[in-house]
């Protein structure tokens, strides 16, 4: 999460307020009917049609409102939907990061030390795998040929 930002401070403006936009249109489409009395017939300024077109306009403006938060604090773009425990963990994330660029203990050193584990534990699969491949291809080089349990272990 040490990458620079990749949006700027109007980008996010802008997604602000196209997100409001949409939350605005819908809320008076639910003030319509909640309140107002509107009926699927469509005589009135609002129709089932538009309402739920208004719906999935807000929704998606949400999420995409996430995703651009979630990209401006990790600086890289969202590879797929993004909920809120994703922006959780971005914003925490972010946090951390510029604690420890200005010389502070990270809010939570627990996450910061699990993260690091999952890295390493990572990189030992990858180096795991590698010798594996390698120890094989020496073997097929040799003419070796693996009994059956050994097979897919090198």
């Amino acid at each position: 999460m040490s990458n620079a930002p990749s949006l700027t401070p109007k980008d996010v403006r802008d997604q602000v307020e196209d997100t409001c936009k949409a939350l605005r249109a819908f809320a008076e489409t639910v003030i319509a009917v909640a309140i107002g009395g509107e009926t699927t017939d469509g005589a009135g300024p609002v129709s089932l049609k538009a309402a739920s077109t208004q719906r999935i306009s807000a929704e998606l403006a949400l999420d995409d409102f996430r995703s651009v938060l979630v990209e401006a604090l990790t600086g890289a773009m969202p590879p797929s939907y993004v909920n809120s425990t994703d922006l959780a963990k971005a914003l925490t994330g972010r946090f951390e990061d510029n604690d420890i660029a200005a010389g502070r203990r990270p809010a939570s050193p627990l996450s910061t030390a699990m993260r690091r584990a999952d890295e390493a534990e990572r990189a030992e699969r990858r180096a795991i795998a590698d010798a594996h491949a390698r120890g094989e291809s020496i073997c097929a080089a040799l003419g070796l040929d693996l009994p059956l349990t050994l097979r897919g272990s090198l």
